[in-house]
C-alpha cells in the first residue's frame, strides 16, 4: 500500500471515496488546501471525501525531538521531501497538459494551412477564368449590355440631345455675351476669402459655383459657391461678402468632388448639389433657407463604389448623375429614385479620375490614372467608342466645350492642355497652352466656349478659342496648389480654390 502522491508507504493512510486512491494524510491535506481537487483524477474533493485506514501495527509516537537533535533534522528533511514530492507531481501534471495543448495547436495550424492553400488555389482559378472572359469580351472589360439604360431613359436622353443641338445651332448665329479679351487681361483678385475649413487636415479639394445660366436660378443662391475640404466638411459661402459662411455640412470623409445641380426645366432642383468623397459614397444635398439662415440637408446616400468617388457630372436632362471612382467603375444614377441604372466596370489602370457628360448628353468622357481618356456612347457602353492617350500621369482635367465639338484634357505629368476635335477625334491642338512648368491641375471652358482656362500649381492662364493665344496670366493666385477653377457668367469672373484654404475671385475692379 503506497501513497499516490509520494509513492511511499504512508504513516497515516487515507483513501478517497471518489477515486479509491490511497494518500499520506498530511500530503493530501496540504494538496486539498491548495487546489481542492483530487491530485490523480482532477475531480472536486474535500476532506469529507477521505476515510482514514486503521492499521493493526500501531506504534507509540516518540517524544518530540529537540531542535538540535538528529530526529529533529530528520523531521525537517521529511517535510522538505513532502514539499518536493507535491511540487514534482504538479509539474508532471502541467507538463502533460501542455503537451496535449501543443498537440492540438499543431493540428489546428496544419488544418488552417490546408484550408488557406485550397482557397488560394480557388482564387487563382477564379482570376484565370475572369481573365479568359475579359479576353473574349475584348479590351473593354465588363460593361453594360446594349440599351441597358432602358428605352424610356434613352428616349428622354435623345429628346434632350436633339433639343440642345437645335438650340446650339441658333446660338452660333448670335454674338456671344462674353467680356472682351482685353478686359480679361486686366483682371485682378477682387475677392479673397481666407481660412476656410479646418487647419488639420488643411486644404480645399473641391469647389463649384452656383449655376447662373439655368432658367430656374434661386436668386438667394446666385452669388454663392460650394467648397469641399480634406476635413470632410462642405461649406456654402457667399463670395461677395468675402467671409460669410452661410451653412456647413459634415460628411466624415475627404470631399473629392462637388457639383451644383443645373435645375434646367425642373425648379425642384434649384438648390440641389451632389458630393463624392473618400468614403466611396455619393451624397445628394438640398440647400434651403430656414429660420433666417441656410441649412444643408442630406436627402440621398448612394453606395455603388468600392473605393473613393473621384468625380461627378450632372446630365443635361437634370434627371441623372454620373459618378467615377478609383475602383475603375463609373455609375449612371437616377436622381429621383437614387438607384444606379447601370454600373460600368472598365480596365482603367489606377481607377477613374474624371468624368463629364457632353453638353448634348449623348456621350460622356472619362479619364483614368494611367493617362488614358475614353469617350463613351450611352446607347452602348460595352466598350468606349474612342480611347486616346498622349498624356503623362493621371488625368487631372476633362472639359467639353459648350460649342459641342471640342474636348480639353490635362494630366499631372504634362505641362500642356490638349484639345481634341470630337468630329475626327484628333488633336486639334497639342501644346498650344504649353508654357512649361508644373503639370496642369485644372482646365475648364467658359460657358460660351470662347475661353479656355488652365491652372498649374498657383498660376492661372486664359486662352482664346480657335487661335488659343494666351489672353491673360495670373501669378501667385494662391500660396499652395490650385484645386478648383471655374468661370463666372459671361467670363466676368474667374473663381479659384486651393490647398491654402482660400477662395480667390478674379475680375475687374470697375
Amino acid at each position: 500500500m503506497f501513497c499516490a502522491i509520494s509513492g511511499e508507504v504512508p504513516e497515516l493512510p487515507v483513501v478517497s471515496k471518489k477515486s479509491g486512491n490511497v494518500f499520506e494524510k498530511r500530503l493530501i491535506m496540504k494538496y486539498l488546501a491548495d487546489t481542492g481537487k483530487d491530485p490523480v483524477t482532477g475531480e472536486e474533493m474535500t476532506t469529507d471525501d477521505l476515510i482514514e485506514l486503521k492499521l493493526t501495527h500501531n506504534t507509540v509516537k516518540p517524544r518530540p525531538p529537540t531542535v538540535n537533535s538528529l530526529p529533529s533534522l530528520l523531521s525537517l528533511l521529511q517535510n522538505e521531501w513532502d514539499s518536493v514530492m507535491l511540487e514534482t507531481y504538479n509539474l508532471k501534471q502541467q507538463y502533460a497538459q501542455l503537451r496535449q495543448e501543443l498537440s492540438n495547436s499543431l493540428y489546428e495550424n496544419d488544418a488552417a494551412k490546408r484550408v488557406i492553400a485550397r482557397l488560394v488555389k480557388e482564387r487563382d482559378e477564379a482570376r484565370a477564368a475572369l481573365a479568359s472572359v475579359k479576353a473574349e469580351l475584348g479590351n473593354g472589360g465588363d460593361a453594360m449590355d446594349v440599351d441597358s439604360l432602358g428605352p424610356e431613359v434613352m428616349k428622354k436622353i435623345e429628346e434632350t440631345s436633339a433639343a440642345l443641338q437645335q438650340m446650339r445651332k441658333g446660338l452660333k448665329k448670335k454674338t456671344p455675351n462674353v467680356v472682351a479679351a482685353e478686359s480679361v487681361a486686366s483682371y485682378t483678385p477682387i475677392v479673397t476669402i481666407p481660412s476656410l475649413h479646418s487647419t488639420s487636415p488643411a486644404g480645399i479639394v473641391a469647389m463649384d459655383v452656383y449655376p447662373f445660366y439655368t432658367g430656374h436660378t434661386n436668386p438667394a443662391l446666385k452669388d454663392t459657391i460650394l467648397t469641399g475640404g480634406k476635413d470632410g466638411n462642405i461649406l456654402l459661402v457667399s463670395w461677395p461678402d468675402k467671409s460669410t459662411i452661410l451653412a456647413t455640412a459634415k460628411t466624415g470623409a475627404k470631399v473629392n468632388t462637388l457639383k451644383w445641380h443645373d435645375a434646367g426645366s425642373n425648379a425642384a432642383y434649384n438648390g440641389t448639389f451632389i458630393s463624392g468623397g473618400a468614403d466611396s459614397i455619393v451624397r445628394v444635398w438640398n440647400s434651403e433657407q430656414k429660420d433666417g439662415g441656410w441649412n444643408l440637408s442630406n436627402v440621398g446616400t448612394w453606395k455603388g463604389h468600392d473605393m473613393e468617388v473621384t468625380s461627378l457630372s450632372v446630365h443635361p436632362t437634370g434627371d441623372y448623375v454620373a459618378s467615377a471612382g478609383a475602383d475603375s467603375k463609373w455609375a449612371f444614377w437616377d436622381l429621383k429614385s437614387g438607384k444606379a441604372l447601370s454600373t460600368v466596370a472598365h480596365d482603367a489602370a489606377q481607377g477613374f479620375t474624371k468624368i463629364e457628360f457632353h453638353p448634348d448628353g449623348m456621350i460622356l468622357g472619362t479619364g483614368d490614372g494611367s493617362s488614358a481618356v475614353h469617350v463613351w456612347d450611352l446607347k452602348r457602353t460595352d466598350k468606349p467608342v474612342q480611347s486616346v492617350g498622349g498624356h503623362s500621369g493621371k488625368i487631372t482635367a476633362l472639359s467639353f466645350s459648350e460649342l459641342g465639338y471640342l474636348l480639353a484634357t490635362a494630366s499631372a505629368g504634362d505641362s500642356a492642355v490638349k484639345v481634341w476635335d470630337l468630329r475626327k477625334m484628333t488633336e486639334a491642338l497639342v501644346g498650344g497652352s504649353d508654357e512649361g512648368g508644373a503639370g496642369v491641375s485644372k482646365a475648364v471652358w467658359d460657358r460660351t466656349g470662347q475661353y479656355l482656362a488652365e491652372a498649374r500649381h498657383n498660376i492661372v492662364r486664359v486662352y482664346a478659342n480657335k487661335t488659343f493665344e494666351r489672353v491673360a496670366q495670373f501669378n501667385d493666385v494662391h500660396s499652395g496648389e490650385i484645386t478648383g477653377l471655374k468661370f463666372g457668367e459671361g467670363a466676368k469672373h474667374i473663381f479659384t480654390s486651393g490647398l491654402d484654404k482660400k477662395v480667390v475671385v478674379l475680375g475687374s475692379k470697375n
